[in-house]
């Protein structure tokens, strides 16, 4: 089939975005019942960055654009 993307995908391929890992512990499953109220997602492809959910964090779009 015929595949369709997106500008930022096209983007995203011809710059990189490098990620430092932090001293954060590694990530778990999370339990029944814990609240996640804020979060962010990355979308990767490729080790390259080509999407990003930003989940109840507001007016941080000009950030997540970089």
């Amino acid at each position: 089939g015929t595949g369709i993307r997106s500008e930022s995908e096209t983007e995203a391929e011809a710059s990189e975005v490098r990620v430092f890992p932090s001293s954060s512990p590694a990530p778990r499953v999370p339990k029944q019942g814990e609240d996640y109220g804020k979060g962010v997602i990355f979308y990767l492809r490729d080790k390259v960055v080509v999407g990003i959910v930003l989940w109840n964090i507001f007016n941080r779009m000009p950030i997540a654009r970089k």
